[in-house]
């Protein structure tokens, strides 16, 4: 991850001090949105997936502040910063299956999201495609470094496990009820990006459209499983994130702006290594499985996995200084 976040700090900082001589345009906003998707937490085996929590973010309300310049010369540096509110965010719903394929278990259970952070900083360079740019379409070409980290608490719920064999009929499963908390879950996500936006002229109503995404991708994550006394954490990476967004905007005073965000992300299924620690009392054996020692630390190379996607709204308030 340092060779990821080095190179693209540099590169920021040093865009940052070609305009540091001239008086750049500021603006400082206020944004409230919202965000619907899912995060996956996958574990791999010799033959495919062996388990997968889906994690809902259905829907994820925020609040957040942004802060723009923009250099006569057309360098234009970003930042923004957005807190998830904690609440009930849907539901995680537990898929395990064996070696073979054969579904084992499952299980749901109310996902409450406890907090949750996006925070990206950019730098661009706005072109204009033609002589006259007050009339002119405005390409820009950008880069920056973005993070993105969501913790949830699996609460309640119920279990389906087949007494034996497999699970072909979920409905003839009985449903045992669990009380209290069942799951607690993290994923901290880290990556560069490069994009294009292409806006209207700059006047007091326009529109525009960007894409960007991501040669490189970094996650860590972290998970316990209370009723198991069992605390799993991966690291993965991997080369795909893709984000595209429109936006229009109205400039209802002079030096104050309204602007409407609909975008959408997608993270790709990044593979990594996993650990597994038995927790509680040092040194006794897993209740729940005789082969496992509490404190004693096991490693699964290539087992862990995530992935996540959303679709997002959010309307801001932007205030020229």
């Amino acid at each position: 991850m340092r060779r990821t976040l080095l190179p693209a700090t540099l590169l920021f900082l040093a865009l940052s001090s070609l305009g540091a001589q001239a008086r750049p345009e500021l603006s400082f906003g206020v944004n409230s949105g919202i965000l619907f998707g899912q995060a996956k937490e996958l574990v791999f085996g010799p033959s495919g997936t062996i388990s997968e929590l889906d994690w809902d973010l259905k829907p994820v309300y925020y609040l957040g502040i942004s802060f723009d310049a923009i250099y006569p010369g057309g360098l234009h540096l970003e930042a923004e910063y957005k807190a998830g509110i904690p609440a009930q965010s849907g539901s995680i719903q537990d898929y395990d299956w064996d070696d073979s394929g054969n579904w084992t278990n499952y299980s749901k259970h109310d996902a409450w999201l406890e907090d949750s952070v996006l925070a990206e900083l950019s730098a661009g360079l706005d072109l204009p495609l033609g002589e006259d740019r007050s009339r002119a379409l405005v390409l820009e070409p950008f880069l920056g470094l973005g993070a993105m980290h969501f913790s949830w608490t699996g609460r309640g719920g119920y279990l389906q496990y087949p007494a034996s064999g497999f699970i072909t009929d979920l409905s003839a499963i009985p449903k045992t009820t669990v009380f209290g908390t069942v799951f607690l879950y993290s994923q901290t996500y880290v990556y560069p990006f490069v994009g294009l936006r292409l806006s209207t002229p700059r006047a007091r109503t326009g529109l525009s459209a960007s894409i960007a995404g991501s040669p490189y991708v970094y996650c860590s994550d972290s998970d316990s499983h209370i009723l198991r006394l069992l605390e799993f954490s991966e690291t993965m990476s991997g080369n795909l994130y893709l984000e595209a967004e429109l936006s229009g905007w109205y400039e209802i005073d002079q030096g104050a702006t309204l602007r409407l965000d609909l975008g959408g992300r997608l993270v790709g299924t990044l593979k990594g290594d996993s650990s597994l620690l038995p927790i509680g009392v040092d040194g006794n054996p897993n209740p729940f499985d005789s082969g496992l020692v509490t404190g004693q630390k096991q490693s699964f190379p290539g087992s862990g996995g995530v992935s996540m996607s959303d679709l997002e709204m959010a309307i801001y308030l932007e205030l020229r200084l």
